[in-house]
This record gives C-alpha cells, structure tokens and sequence, in this order.
C-alpha cells in the first residue's frame, strides 16, 4: 500500500474526503501526506506538519501504543493494528499502521462515539445486573431480551430469557400491562413510570402468584437516534403494601373497638340511669309526705321493681364480663328448646299481661335437641322475649316461633310493626349477652325490621344423634 509524497490530484481528492485519517512518513518520521480527516483528528493545521517529524511535533505521542507501533511496523516491516485513548488528542483511536517503500502509511480512525456507546452499554450492564430490583433490557419492536438481571430471572422461575421475545418467553404476561407499556415507550419513545402494579408471574412450580412492583421503563436510543429498545426497572413492593394493608385493618378495628366501648358505655349508662331516675323521682315524692296511702303504695312497688331492674342490669354486667374475659363456664348437655322456650314464656307472662300484651306461641311440638347449657339457654329465650315485650306498645303482639330449618333450630321473636327501638343501643345490654351466649353454643342472632329489632331471629346447630 505505497502512497506517493505527492499523490494525484484525484486521489489526492478522494482521500481529502474519507472520514479516516490518512497520514504518510518517511522512514525518519516526517511527514510527507496528511488529509483533512488527519487535521482534525491530530488538531494542527496541515502547514505545522507537512516536512516536520511527527514525533517533534507532538511528542506526547511517541511513546504511546500508537508511536510504538510505528517503530515496529519500520522495524519488522509488518502491519499492526492498536486501540487506545490518547489523552493529547482527547480521543479514541484506531490506528492502523502499514509499511510501504518510503516509510509508513497510517490510518487513524477517531473511535470515540463508539467507545462511548460502549461504556454506556457496559455502565448499563452492571446497573442492570447488581440493581437491587427486578431489571431487564429489551431491543426491537418484538421487546427480545438483551439483558435480565438475577431478580428478573429468580421471578419467573430462572427461565432462561435472553435472545427471545418477551411476549414468547413469558407468556402468561399477555394481556397484563407490563407488555403493554413496553409497546407504548417503544413507540413513543417516552419513559412511563406505573405506581403499584400488579403482575401475575408464573414461578418453578408452574403456580401464578400476584406481585406488586413499582415500575419505570426508560426508552434506549441508538447513534442516529432512533429508539430501538427499553430499559425497565421494577421494585417489588408487595410486602410494603401488604404491611400497609394490614396496618390499615388494624386502626380500623381498633377505630372499631373504641366505638363499640363508647357506644357500650352510653348504653350501660342509659340502662342504669332509668332505674335510678325513677327511685330518685319516687323517693322524693314519699319523703314530702304529700301523698296519699293508695299513691305510698304503688309509688314502693314502683320503686322496688325499678330497684331489680337495676340489680339484674347488675347482674348483666357481671354476665357479659365473664362473657367477654371466657371465664363463663357452660354445663354442655343435648337440650330440647321446646322446654326451654315454654319456661321463658311462664317468666314473662306476667309482664306481658300487666301491659296488655298478647303472646303467641308457634312451638313446632317434635323438634331435634341442640347441645348447649339449658340455664343459659333459657336466659336467651327470656331476653328475646323481654326485648319484645319491652319494645311493643300496650295492646300489641309478640309472636314466638320454634322451628327446623335444614341443619338448624330456629328461635324467632317477632314484636309489632314499627315496635323497635330507634335510638342506637335502647336494646341494652341484654342483646350483647344474648349475641355472646348463642356464640358460644356455635348459633348465630340476627335482627331485622325497622330499627333493626322488629324481629329476633336466634340459629342454632340441631344434634340429630
């Protein structure tokens, strides 16, 4: 590859047009030939260089990869080839060195933009492989896998992935919105970013679990420009959002237990006031002397009922502590409710009847018993009865039914429309202990109607042994 010291005009003008340097030196190292690309590359104008030694000119390049080179190529009279960065110049250079008659041809070829394309690829590569997330590269409108990091290859089960499309390889993504944002920054060429997304990921074991992820895909361009991959990145949040989750379920229910105490509070503070009022009321009365025998006596009747009202709201109390602590112990037994119900009937008859309030009875005669603790079974069977009772308007009904219902003996009190009590917690405690009590034999209480108590209705499970 001789080049003369003074080319031909035309070949002197198609190398003034390469990109490549071109320089030419005698076997003293002078220069003899140098194009424009050469100019640029070795930044001194042709005129300082043209009949001057190379290495007097710039001396800091003699005793690089490229000045070697060029003392071996005259040494050995054999090509060589070298890459390096040449801090005098501020570049990357390929430098190819060929020996002709008259000396040396150089070629210099300013690999600067690659090299920098390559330390970005090599900077992404150890981003992508030690970042402390599930991390991948795609290239084309196919999304192949360039890159997958070990959290990305752990996710799905350590599938091999690179080289394959991203819609072949994880299949079970189609249809989610990973695959979808992938197509849109590749298109648009605009990064997106999605806060807690779900993706559903098939593991080693082929189940598909659910996993949370912040995700951030950034587009990849090439040297012209042009976008031609995508770069994600997804941190797994599912722990922080369960824990999260978990945290709200937790103040939500302490948020409940403090409305339940306040609301049972006001109740307990309703029930016992009543009473009282009326003791206070009636004391008062008597103690003015200003009443007549007939009046002295029904005022101390009254004030004697009122009194064991209160004591049994005592007694309530004490009922729904040991309740609440599980120190009430149940003498578990097969129990007929029939009995039971004809008991409470007896008990609050009475009652009823001083109010004028009609009680009818709708007991199914051949029912199966349930296992459960006769006492505490007929305090259910009085509480309903007495919620009804208290809650009718004088001359109403109550309705009682006893009845099977598939795998269950059913309990149901029903008081005249409308007869519920509308302020929250009129029900007193008594219905607490009822729900408490039927718990614990594994039944269940629900009220329905207006004011949600126009109808008790009490399940519970039949033992058909």
């Amino acid at each position: 590859m001789d080049l003369p010291s003074s080319a031909p005009p035309r070949l002197d003008q198609l190398l003034d047009v390469v990109t490549d340097g071109v320089l030419a030196l005698d076997v003293q190292g002078r220069l003899t030939y140098i194009n424009t690309s050469a100019e640029h590359i070795l930044t001194r104008p042709r005129h300082e260089l043209l009949g001057h030694c190379l290495w007097t000119v710039l001396p800091e390049l003699k005793q690089t990869e490229l000045g070697r080179a060029c003392q071996r190529a005259l040494a050995e009279g054999i090509p060589e080839t070298v890459e390096e960065y040449l801090e005098a110049l501020g570049a990357w250079l390929e430098v190819r060195v060929f020996p002709t008659r008259e000396g040396l041809l150089v070629l210099l070829r300013d690999v600067t933009p690659l090299k920098q394309v390559e330390t970005e690829y090599a900077r992404l590569h150890a981003l992508v492989m030690c970042a402390p997330a599930v991390a991948f590269v795609t290239r084309g409108p196919q999304h192949i896998f360039e890159l997958s990091n070990p959290r990305h290859r752990q996710l799905h089960g350590g599938r091999q992935m690179l080289g394959r499309p991203a819609r072949e390889a994880l299949s079970e993504l189609e249809g989610q919105s990973l695959l979808e944002v992938l197509d849109r920054v590749y298109v648009t060429g605009s990064p997106f970013v999605l806060e807690q997304v779900s993706l559903w990921v098939e593991g080693p074991n082929g189940q598909r679990e659910e996993h949370l992820f912040h995700l951030t895909c950034q587009p990849l361009r090439n040297a012209v420009g042009r976008v031609d991959g995508v770069a994600a990145f997804a941190f797994e949040i599912s722990a922080q959002v369960r824990a999260r989750w978990m945290a709200e379920q937790a103040r939500d229910r302490a948020e409940e237990a403090n409305r339940t105490k306040d609301e049972f509070l006001a109740t307990v503070a309703h029930e016992l006031r009543t009473p009282l009022t009326t003791i206070l009321g009636w004391t008062s009365i008597l103690r003015s002397n200003m009443i007549s025998p007939e009046k002295q006596a029904h005022a101390l009747e009254t004030v004697e009922r009122s009194a064991r009202v209160q004591a049994q709201l005592v007694d309530d109390l004490l009922d729904l502590s040991r309740l609440v602590a599980g120190k009430m112990r149940l003498e578990m037994q097969l129990v007929s409710l029939a009995p039971v119900v004809e008991a409470a009937l007896d008990a609050v008859r009475p009652v009823a009847e001083a109010r004028d309030i009609r009680i009818e009875p709708q007991l199914e005669p051949v029912l199966d018993p349930v296992r459960g603790d006769r006492r505490r079974l007929q305090q259910v069977a009085w509480s309903l009865l007495s919620l009804a009772i208290k809650f009718t308007p004088e001359g109403g009904q109550v309705t009682v039914r006893l009845r099977r219902e598939e795998a269950h003996v059913v309990l149901e009190v029903v008081g005249a429309e409308g007869c519920a009590p509308q302020k929250h917690g009129s029900q007193g405690l008594g219905l607490s202990i009822v729900r408490y009590l039927v718990e614990l034999h594994g039944g269940t209480v629900q009220a329905d109607g207006k004011g949600h108590g126009a109808r008790l209705t009490v399940r519970l499970p039949s033992d058909g042994t």
